[in-house]
């Protein structure tokens, strides 16, 4: 597997929603929300679902048409990642920031979406040529941000909303 412990270990570390609502200069285009309640509106609206899915979907027909050997390993790895990386995550951090914060189930589920499918790319990256949007929004999380949408309805097209 190329999802190794120090990855996961770099996960556990990094400063989760440390920045949020503080400006931010990144690679690639954001657009910053004022408020967790713009933040929360934002990550449960059908854009951002709509982004993500298409995102996620372009990985995983990347990997079914170019590497389909490797993507027959794609439920077995979805299951170790879930129980090694996404779970201990989610009891030991999001939820009790969720609780913290009076934020909503939602807030938990973006976020587990997103780096279940960031730790999927991190997996395949030997497998040249995969859609890293993932790997983009885990750089948002290392910042202490949230990333939270997308200003358009056509992905790629538009920049990514941020807390």
């Amino acid at each position: 597997m190329n999802l190794d412990f120090r990855f996961i270990d770099s996960l556990l570390l990094l400063p989760w929603f440390r920045q949020c609502g503080l400006s931010h200069n990144f690679s690639f285009e954001v657009c910053q929300v004022r408020s967790w309640k713009e933040a929360i509106d934002s990550c449960a609206s059908i854009e951002w679902e709509n982004t993500t899915l298409e995102a996620r979907n372009r990985l995983t027909e990347y990997l079914s048409t170019k590497w389909s050997s490797r993507y027959c390993e794609w439920n077995t790895v979805t299951l170790h990642v879930k129980a090694k990386v996404i779970n201990p995550l989610t009891t030991k951090l999001w939820t009790p920031f969720a609780a913290q914060n009076n934020l909503p189930k939602t807030f938990v589920d973006c976020i587990e979406w997103d780096i279940l499918a960031a730790c999927m790319e991190t997996e395949y990256c030997d497998c040249a040529g995969i859609p890293c949007f993932f790997q983009a929004l885990l750089q948002v999380y290392k910042a202490g941000h949230f990333p939270c949408g997308w200003t358009s309805n056509e992905y790629p097209k538009g920049k990514l909303l941020i807390f």
